[in-house]
């Protein structure tokens, strides 16, 4: 590729691959070689892939190429084999190149750590235990933070369809932990559902439905509340008045809960 593609105009570094005979040993220290390709390359790549070798493809997205939102943007990924069994990571050059150069640039040294590594490792590995655990245990579970204005919209959706949940808080009103870590909460969170490491996380039936806005979106259309009665989290509405909207303090409410309020 040209210098013109790389975000800082650096020069390329040319790979020449040649036949020598030689069949490399393969230890687990090696892992695998990345090549960052364009993202059309990489889509196009993956489509042959799944075209002639389908076998060969290791890792994807239910048959297209992982689609992962990072902060420099949309990164495109897929593992797959060659015809000897080596494992290649392809990834799209557009995010990956200005996400390698920041790493390099601006990291954090405890992050080479083997100590802290093993520790941030550990307490990911725990959050997650209570997460799958909450997930399994409640029809609709949220993530949240008590100060966080998006999980203020989320729980009053919920409420205004008077629909039971369990929110797991991650801190309290003054931003101070409730839990070990809400950091591994929020990293297991993001790896989990690949919607980023912000609050709220909402989940029902184990499917992850997005963050506040999110919710706030299937509530007006209606589809929150199927999604709670299917999950035997709420009850069908029963209106004595069709068409019409209840609300409370801006918020719209079930019309059982704004009799009770009324009362």
């Amino acid at each position: 590729y040209a210098s013109e593609s790389h975000p800082n105009r650096f020069e390329p570094v040319m790979i020449v691959f040649y036949e020598d005979g030689v069949r490399p040993t393969l230890t687990p220290w090696e892992g695998r070689h990345a090549f960052a390709l364009d993202a059309a390359e990489v889509n196009a790549l993956h489509a042959r892939y799944k075209a002639e070798h389908p076998d060969l493809i290791m890792h994807d997205d239910k048959g297209s190429p992982i689609s992962l939102q990072e902060k420099l943007g949309t990164l495109f990924i897929f593992i797959a084999r060659d015809i000897e069994g080596y494992e290649l990571c392809f990834v799209s050059r557009e995010t990956m190149l200005p996400a390698t150069i920041e790493a390099v640039t601006n990291y954090d040294p405890k992050a080479l750590d083997w100590g802290v590594r093993d520790k941030r490792i550990a307490a990911i590995a725990k959050a997650g235990q209570e997460v799958e655990e909450l997930i399994a245990k409640h029809p609709v579970v949220l993530f949240s933070k008590e100060w966080c204005p998006f999980c203020a919209k989320a729980k009053n959706a919920f409420e205004g369809i008077d629909a039971k949940i369990f929110s797991k808080e991650l801190e309290d009103p003054e931003k101070k932990p409730l839990v070990d870590s809400p950091a591994a909460f929020q990293e297991y969170l993001a790896a989990k559902t690949n919607l980023g490491k912000s609050v709220p996380k909402v989940f029902i039936k184990g499917e992850c439905i997005g963050g506040g806005d999110d919710v706030v979106k299937l509530n007006g259309s209606g589809e929150l509340l199927k999604k709670c009665v299917a999950a035997g989290a709420a009850e069908e509405r029963s209106s004595s008045n069709p068409g019409m909207h209840f609300f409370h303090n801006g918020q719209q409410v079930a019309e059982a809960k704004w009799q009770r309020i009324g009362r």
